[in-house]
């Protein structure tokens, strides 16, 4: 996952799209996930159509407790 969290240009954000599609619960079409991105239990996040995910956000997919 290292090669694939940190390569940069279109290259990166084309191989993250195509990895993340497969873990995330979902990925909207046009979404773009930038270099350095770290995203805890991607089982357990959605991103949404045209959504642009900038450099070295930390997602946490945990689930809530109420």
């Amino acid at each position: 996952m290292m090669i694939v969290t940190y390569l940069t240009g279109k290259p990166g954000n084309i191989l993250r799209h195509h990895v993340y599609k497969k873990r995330l619960r979902k990925l909207g079409i046009d979404s773009i996930i930038d270099q350095g991105v770290i995203i805890t239990e991607p089982a357990n996040v959605s991103i949404g159509d045209h959504s642009f995910i900038d450099n070295y956000v930390v997602i946490l997919g945990g689930k809530a407790y109420r």
